[in-house]
């Protein structure tokens, strides 16, 4: 596969697109769920590039969960898995694999983002231009927070991607949750269907790199 299929898979799981199962739309009328009551409230800091969402994030720490994803890439068909870790406001994680055979890693944080190509053995390590170059879109680490949390309302004010919530996890403890997303950019060519499983909250994961020794650096 393409060194540059590799990097936009990273980004796209990461930003979530379409393609397994379709996800099934919630009911007209259905109520109202706590997400997009928290999602309702959720509102961007215009003082600070740091959005306030406590809201939403005020019921865990931390969040992790893994899922499959189908993608349609450029016209391209591709799946993968993934897994992703997520301290709220320091840091994410996101690791993407096929039948067990780790891919691409990248983490995330406020400052900058470090991204390992497994299969073409090349890395960066630099700001948040590496992902607005390959989803030509704009995008910052609250951006990707939101998106991976759920929250509509800060994801469309930093990335104006579209993106689609459904189904609710875990109401016995209180803490609304998605078990399906979709995304989609580029005016619908690059899209990606994902699955959440095994979702955990307040659970300390990995969230470490390493960048090889031998592994060239990618240029933008």
């Amino acid at each position: 596969m393409k060194k540059t299929f590799f990097i936009a898979l990273a980004l796209l799981v990461m930003l979530s697109f379409v393609g397994c199962k379709t996800a099934k739309k919630l009911p007209k009328s259905t109520p109202k769920s706590k997400i997009e009551q928290f999602q309702a409230t959720a509102k961007p800091n215009k003082t600070t590039k740091k959005p306030v969402a406590k809201n939403l994030y005020s019921a865990y720490r931390w969040v992790s969960y893994r899922g499959a994803a189908n993608i349609q890439f450029d016209g391209k068909k591709y799946q993968c898995n993934y897994v992703f870790v997520n301290r709220i406001d320091s840091i994410i994680y996101l690791n993407i694999n096929l039948m067990g055979i780790e891919l691409a890693r990248l983490v995330a944080t406020p400052q900058k983002v470090t991204f390992v190509n497994k299969m073409s053995n090349e890395y960066y390590d630099g700001d948040y231009a590496f992902v607005e170059k390959y989803l030509k879109a704009k995008a910052d680490f609250y951006a990707l927070q939101a998106l991976f949390n759920g929250n509509k309302e800060l994801l469309k004010a930093f990335t104006g991607i579209e993106v689609e919530y459904n189904g609710c996890l875990f109401p016995s403890i209180d803490i609304p949750f998605f078990d399906k997303f979709r995304i989609s950019m580029n005016n619908g060519t690059r899209k990606v269907d994902a699955t959440v499983t095994n979702l955990k909250f307040n659970v300390p994961g990995s969230t470490g790199i390493k960048i090889p020794t031998n592994a060239k650096a990618m240029k933008l």
